[in-house]
């Protein structure tokens, strides 16, 4: 499991129930004191060793919660019955997840000492950066509709810091970027070189004009600037100049997959220069923002 690419996270579900009445604060301390967490420790070393530390983390949802309280108020009440020692900062021994939705909550104790989004070869990041998790799974979508996945060959003319790159290497892919930013380009060799990866070309070169063969990618996975971390002059020009090199560097039967906040702009150009592909779109949600997904593929 702790190789699972497109979960940020795994964790052991002891307790989850719906937002009553009471305070959630009153209903969270309930349910934690009639758990035995003692008990899930055991559990937990049968994976990996544990110190005399817990943590607790807690993430919430449209819910006004005072967290800090019930940090406080958690982090006492477990010290006396794990007979450890609560810490602020660490949270690779024992951690105690709480997730406050408006209607749901949910509490677990982590599997691991790190979320699996946390991949050790992200030494470098650029602005924009998607989760590797998010780019594993754009990897995993547009690949299932690829007819020849024998051979993936991948293009990201917004390559960033290559995080698309070394998942799509990672599960398969032979990989090639490029990027305008000349200091993006170097993060995305050293973090490509962090996953094993050899064999692949990085060029710094405008995604509207690039050096690359007619149709020579099979599919092509981006991430384009959504004008909020680096700002965008015309996202108009963005889609339609990006997607009409897309159109001269890729096979007749390629596989096109975007994140975007524009979709219907994008689309838009894709069945212009595309005509023959049929497109899908999935919104998801990703650090407050809902980006939207879009393939497109024959």
């Amino acid at each position: 499991m702790c190789n699972l690419k497109t979960v940020d996270d795994l964790a052991l579900l002891f307790d989850s129930f719906e937002v009553g009445k009471n305070t959630v604060i009153e209903d969270i301390i309930e349910h934690v004191s009639k758990a035995n967490i003692k008990q899930y420790i055991q559990v937990i070393e049968q994976l990996r060793e544990l110190s005399s530390n817990f943590s607790i983390t807690i993430s919430k949802y449209k819910s006004t919660a005072d967290t800090y309280e019930l940090k406080a108020q958690l982090a006492s009440q477990l010290s006396s019955e794990l007979d450890m020692q609560f810490t602020e900062k660490e949270h690779e021994n024992f951690d105690v997840r709480i997730s406050i939705g408006q209607q749901r909550v949910v509490l677990a104790i982590r599997l691991f000492a790190k979320p699996l989004h946390d991949r050790e070869y992200v030494t470098h990041n650029y602005l924009g950066s998607l989760k590797p998790t998010i780019s594993a799974s754009l990897y995993k979508m547009a690949c299932s509709k690829i007819k020849d996945k024998d051979k993936v060959q991948l293009v990201d003319n917004f390559c960033g810091s290559g995080t698309i790159l070394c998942e799509s290497f990672l599960q398969g892919a032979e990989v090639s970027g490029g990027d305008v930013s000349p200091e993006a380009v170097k993060m995305a060799g050293e973090n490509l070189k962090a996953v094993g990866a050899k064999d692949f070309t990085l060029k710094i070169e405008s995604a509207f004009s690039t050096d690359w063969d007619e149709a020579q990618f099979n599919l092509a996975i981006s991430n384009p600037p959504w004008g909020e971390q680096l700002e965008v002059a015309s996202m108009t020009e963005l889609y339609e100049k990006s997607v009409r090199e897309y159109k001269r560097i890729l096979t007749d039967d390629a596989v096109l997959c975007f994140i975007v906040k524009k979709p219907d702009l994008l689309i838009k150009f894709i069945k212009s220069h595309f005509p023959k592909h049929r497109i899908e779109s999935r919104t998801i949600s990703f650090n407050g923002q809902q980006p939207t997904i879009v393939i497109a593929y024959l």
